[in-house]
């Protein structure tokens, strides 16, 4: 296997396994998604703000690109997860990997393959397996996971066209987050206008912490820099394994025993996973 191949996609499975923990942080925390997120944007900014070199950074039209997908997807997200349930959340949003090649294709000239194409319909399979969605009433929260699912897939075309154009890639992902921050404001005020009251406090503090500085910093961070070398296909799979990896923190942390169904499913994203990565590799040490 292409040991660089394998090195980036070790760290883009670094930055799901952090994006898997925030679903349990989601589920500790009493200010609900659509705050918690925010705020930990808002922290994030705040953080970034003093040290950011705004002098010598000039990839902003980049980063206004990126930024503008990014939050209105954390928005999507958060949206859909306080109107509609967790499992078919989950489920309509990894439909991501299906949208990324044909979205690839149109606007960032990348050529998918059947093989890859079936790869991406079986790893969804998994999630419809492991999630069990019920097909019930279509609300708002339902349709927020399908734009959610839109704009990442967007999203990442957009950070694999930006990688050939940005030399640093720390700073382009700080510059994302303030854009993302100033996005999704807005649009979280005007559906949540009254802050929550969070009790307790401390517990959502460290929360909302944990989520600005491990998933907006160094996740969100990982997953750019592995689309250094990743192809776009590839990262849609290897990131539904967030799927399996939040049901094994559940277990650990809150001991919320999985089911045979669960089981079932994550075992198939995993092999999905291991065939996209070696795939994807042996072709790229191809070329």
């Amino acid at each position: 296997m292409n040991r660089n191949y394998l090195t980036h996609s070790l760290i883009l499975l670094v930055a799901t396994a952090i994006f898997a923990l925030e679903y349990i942080s989601l589920e500790w925390s009493s200010a609900g998604p659509l705050w918690t997120i925010e705020l930990s944007l808002i922290a994030s900014t705040i953080l970034i703000v003093p040290f950011f070199p705004w002098k010598s950074f000039k990839a902003w039209d980049i980063s206004l690109s990126c930024g503008l997908l990014f939050g209105i997807f954390l928005f999507l997200q958060a949206f859909s997860l306080k109107y509609t349930s967790i499992n078919k959340s989950a489920f309509l949003i990894s439909a991501s990997v299906l949208f990324i090649p044909v979205i690839g294709r149109m606007f960032g000239n990348r050529r998918t393959t059947l093989i890859e194409y079936a790869t991406c319909l079986v790893g969804l399979i998994g999630i419809a397996i492991m999630c069990k969605p019920t097909v019930d009433d279509i609300n708002f929260g339902d349709v927020a996971a399908f734009m959610a699912a839109l704009s990442l897939a967007g999203y990442t075309i957009a950070i694999d066209r930006a990688v050939e154009k940005v030399t640093d890639m720390w700073t382009f992902s700080l510059a994302q987050l303030i854009v993302a921050t100033l996005v999704s404001l807005p649009l979280v005020v005007m559906t949540e206008p009254a802050l929550p009251i969070v009790r307790p406090l401390l517990p959502n503090i460290a929360n909302i912490l944990f989520i600005a500085v491990a998933c907006n910093f160094i996740a969100s961070y990982l997953r750019n820099r592995s689309q250094e070398v990743l192809r776009p296909t590839t990262v849609g799979i290897v990131v539904l394994f967030e799927s399996p990896l939040a049901l094994l923190f559940s277990w650990v942390m809150i001991s919320q025993k999985p089911e045979g169904h669960e089981i079932l499913g994550a075992v198939i994203i995993i092999f999905c996973t291991l065939f996209a990565v070696g795939i994807a590799s042996k072709n790229q040490a191809e070329i």
